[in-house]
């Protein structure tokens, strides 16, 4: 793997993991751009860039839930992301080897997702949710729903922070809230994943004197833009829907369908 792929794999991972258009759908495809160098193993370990762009960006959110725990015994936040967290913990253990083949990582699977994320997206705000809820207060029901959306992300071409947003606002939080407990809930599955990885044998071959520096580029660079993405998806969301990042997934879909016929 050349410098230039594990940077531009690196953004890709960084901008495409909070913003929901896809990181794995774009990851397969950035990688059969540059000739199928990358790895299931690799674009996992660039999950060490964007866990840690999302533990410094809520630092002070995560210290927050930490003193309500401990000071006046609040557990509701962390028991809903817990919640949030084990469908796609369980069903991601369970298909594991499924992943890591060809089996989803289809271009044909990632058209097909896209486009049928992409159309919830537009008219999702025709819906018109109640922003009733908090990630405090939103009820344990609610909560498992939007653990099956982050589940079904595991389906490249989904995007597991559209998903999640989605679910969220049907279950009655706002778009900014949507995207604040969307991140939440992807700190416990992006660990599991990467420490999955790090402890699989699959993975060796990375850790090896001639590609440790690429690794490094490639983790380096999704931190800087997944910390970026992670700052204009909360910001955008405040006054904005997700309409036009489902008009995006529609043009890209139409745009892979035609490369390929």
């Amino acid at each position: 793997m050349s410098l230039l792929e594990a940077i531009a794999l690196g953004l890709v991972q960084g901008i495409t993991e909070f913003i929901p258009v896809s990181s794995s759908g774009h990851l397969i495809l950035a990688d059969k751009f540059f000739g199928g160098g990358s790895s299931f193993a690799f674009d996992a370990l660039l999950n060490i860039g964007t866990l840690s762009a999302l533990l410094i960006y809520f630092r002070h959110k995560l210290w927050n839930i930490a003193l309500s725990v401990i000071n006046d015994k609040n557990w509701s936040l962390v028991i809903n992301i817990v919640i949030s967290t084990l469908p796609a913990a369980v069903i991601g253990y369970l298909i594991a080897d499924s992943l890591e083949t060809g089996a989803l990582r289809s271009t044909w699977v990632v058209i097909v997702m896209l486009f049928i994320g992409g159309v919830i997206m537009v008219f999702e705000s025709k819906f018109r949710p109640t922003d009733k809820f908090t990630p405090d207060n939103l009820t344990k029901p609610r909560a498992l729903i939007i653990g099956f959306a982050q589940a079904l992300a595991l389906i490249p071409g989904t995007s597991r922070s559209g998903a999640t947003i989605l679910a969220g606002r049907f279950s009655g939080l706002s778009h900014k809230l949507s995207a604040e407990y969307s991140f939440l809930i992807a700190i416990p599955i992006l660990s599991g994943a990467l420490l999955k990885t790090i402890i699989s044998s699959s993975s060796g071959d990375l850790f090896n004197s001639s590609q440790i520096g690429i690794l490094v580029v490639g983790i380096t660079t999704a931190f800087i833009a997944g910390y970026l993405a992670i700052s204009i998806m909360i910001k955008y969301l405040r006054n904005h829907n997700l309409r036009a990042f489902g008009y995006y997934r529609i043009a890209m879909s139409a745009l892979l369908l035609l490369t390929l016929l």
